[in-house]
């Protein structure tokens, strides 16, 4: 309910109260006022379903707040934190300004829908706001566990290797009983301090290997012990006993980190999924209304485009701006997750494209160069969602070299063969977007401003994209 609440702000149209806001503005007779009242009735339902989702959230916290389970009570303080926010941040109240302003209705001049515009602006920024704090502390909680298993796994390991150490020296009959006996009394106290991180986990999984632990500690004792009374051969058959334990303990361990980071895997796809297709209805929006921008302008008797033509370019620009938040979010998901180098450098490419999408809008240039540019743009992403589906539906890649391989391996997001389908399709579409400039802006007009700085940014994507294939058969060859 959230995500669809956030969906719906930041594609609400305004279109109607320019056009009427147009009118007053050019003293011409109104001719939207149901489209002024519509577009007031829709603010009226989005500030409804904000009160649901308020109060749905409470209802959440309150049951959550009475399980018994930690986990349960922590996703409950996170969910009070949005719902403070929300209060602290007047969000209703916000709502209430906004359907306002749209209500003057005939009233209604060029500064109110500069106002709504604002207002709308400041309402989507405290949606998303809040949906990042009901996202971001379980996300920040499921790195913090991976990372504490990841430590734990370290200091394991560690343990495993003195103890072998230890062992090899009571075998070739190297050091003295005092110097073994200490060197074994600091690991066996570096193996409770893990039994006491295991232990303060807190977790079900857990239970067994804090019971293993603990009969290896007992025999580190016992071979502390008999070290100390010089019967090293009895220390070294505890020794024998305690390194199973722990390779057994280190293994469970490793197995449930590789489970967390698969979960965390399969949840980055989603992500990406569902903001892919986000994008794509958007920009599909853009695309259409960027058409019917330009048929308009083609019926006009000196094919120019008037004041009610750049107002609608101009709002288009603002929806591009959305599309551009939204791949803001997906480049920072990928540069944190670190395997999948092409589809980062696709998306920072596609960023490119948006912002010349924009800018050109924002000029009123909907012609064949900025159609084709969204053309790009939806066909990259429709790629890119079939390939992230194509990963989801697909038996996760080990990343390694078999179930215990050592240091844990982290799974990479795609498969090697996604990522290069999509930089082959890349190149494609600069050889096509190079052919299209070459016949769009022929002499004297490849020399503007603003057309040399787009070829300067297509020749960069070309140069990213040899980066990163040569990234990619580095990856291959390793």
């Amino acid at each position: 309910m959230v995500r669809r609440l956030l969906v719906l702000l930041t594609v609400l149209a305004l279109t109607p109260v320019v056009a009427r806001a147009e009118d007053k503005a050019k003293g011409t007779k109104p001719s939207t006022d149901a489209q002024v009242t519509e577009a007031a009735r829709n603010q009226e339902q989005l500030a409804r379903l904000f009160r649901e989702l308020e109060h749905s959230l409470l209802r959440l916290a309150q049951r959550l707040e009475a399980s018994g389970m930690p986990t349960e009570r922590d996703k409950a303080l996170t969910i009070r934190k949005a719902l403070a926010f929300a209060n602290d941040e007047g969000v209703e109240l916000k709502f209430s300004k906004l359907i306002h302003t749209l209500s003057k209705n005939e009233a209604l001049q060029l500064d109110d829908l500069k106002d709504a515009m604002a207002q709308n602006k400041v309402v989507v920024k405290d949606i998303q706001a809040i949906l990042a704090i009901l996202t971001n502390d379980d996300d920040a909680k499921r790195k913090a566990e991976r990372d504490r298993l990841s430590n734990l796994l370290q200091e394991l390991d560690r343990v495993i290797r003195a103890e072998k150490l230890i062992r090899a020296k009571l075998e070739a009959g190297r050091g003295n009983k005092d110097d073994l006996a200490k060197a074994q009394r600091a690991v066996t106290e570096t193996t409770e301090k893990i039994a006491k991180e295991i232990r303060a986990r807190n977790n079900p999984d857990s239970e067994k290997a804090e019971k293993d632990i603990q009969n290896a500690i007992g025999k580190q004792k016992d071979a502390e012990g008999k070290i100390g009374g010089g019967n090293m051969p009895g220390a070294g058959e505890d020794i024998d006993a305690a390194i199973p334990i722990l390779e057994r303990v280190r293994d469970r361990l490793h197995d449930e980190l590789r489970q967390h980071r698969q979960e965390e895997r399969e949840r980055l796809l989603a992500k990406l999924l569902a903001r892919c297709e986000r994008m794509l209805a958007l920009q599909a929006k853009v695309y259409d209304g960027t058409m019917l921008v330009q048929q308009a302008i083609d019926q006009c008797k000196d094919k120019k485009p008037t004041r009610v033509e750049e107002q609608q370019a101009r709002l288009l620009a603002d929806q591009e701006e959305v599309i551009l938040t939204e791949a803001d979010a997906v480049i920072r998901l990928l540069e944190e997750e670190g395997t999948a180098v092409a589809f980062l450098e696709v998306f920072r490419e596609l960023r490119g494209d948006m912002k010349n999408v924009k800018r050109r809008l924002m000029d009123t240039d909907v012609g064949v160069v900025t159609q084709g540019i969204e053309k790009d743009i939806m066909d990259t992403l429709r790629e890119m969602i079939g390939a992230l589906k194509k990963n989801r539906e697909a038996k996760p890649p080990d990343g390694g070299d078999g179930p215990h391989a050592w240091p844990p391996p982290k799974p990479p997001l795609v498969e090697l063969v996604s990522e290069l389908k999509l930089l082959r399709s890349m190149q494609v579409r600069v050889n096509q977007r190079t052919k299209v400039y070459g016949e769009q802006y022929p002499g004297e007009q490849a020399k503007d401003p603003a057309i040399q700085e787009e070829l300067k940014t297509l020749a960069e994507h070309q140069r990213k994209l040899y980066e990163t294939t040569k990234k990619i058969a580095t990856k291959m060859k390793e």
